[in-house]
């Protein structure tokens, strides 16, 4: 046979196949395409909390909501705020939201901004919601959002971070 009858790998063309060869490949790179938009999809849903703005980035990871030790009558949510980078400020509004019926309301009282100026990288801040909020038994979640500072421009938003679904008992 010629050598115009097989390609490079030693595999036999024909024009019978070459419409079926090309339909082949167009569908390995749609399938490699669509993979690759599903996994940076997944990572970027599945780090919900985080922000990033190219020379800097945070991470808020939302604890339970709970019954203060501190103080029984109230009740509070805690975060971890991490930054990387050169972070001018990271501002998080942490609060929490109460499950009534099917749906989460959240709890005015319990919102607070918290800043952190000039975070060090690597380093854990703690950030509290509003500390004087009665305790009310119920369902709650945790909520944690914000923006970050860098090179004096702001960046919104972190994605929200949750916490676990909480039973309070007060």
């Amino acid at each position: 046979m010629d050598k115009q009858g097989i390609n490079s790998g030693g595999i036999m063309r024909t024009s019978l196949f070459r419409p079926a060869v090309a339909a082949a490949r167009s569908c390995a790179i749609l399938f490699s395409f669509a993979i690759l938009v599903a996994a940076l999809g997944w990572t970027i849903l599945a780090s919900p909390g985080t922000a990033n703005a190219g020379a800097g980035s945070c991470d808020v990871k939302v604890h339970n909501v709970h019954q203060s030790k501190g103080s029984p009558g109230l009740m509070d949510v805690k975060g971890s705020l991490v930054c990387e980078g050169d972070v001018d400020r990271a501002d998080v509004f942490i609060y929490f939201a109460k499950l009534e019926g099917s749906t989460w309301t959240k709890v005015d009282s319990s919102v607070v901004q918290r800043t952190v100026h000039h975070p060090t990288a690597g380093k854990k801040y703690t950030v509290m919601s509003q500390n004087g909020t009665p305790c009310v038994p119920g369902v709650y979640i945790g909520i944690a959002e914000g923006f970050l500072t860098v090179d004096g421009k702001t960046y919104k938003n972190y994605q929200n971070g949750y916490g676990p679904e909480s039973r309070v008992e007060c």
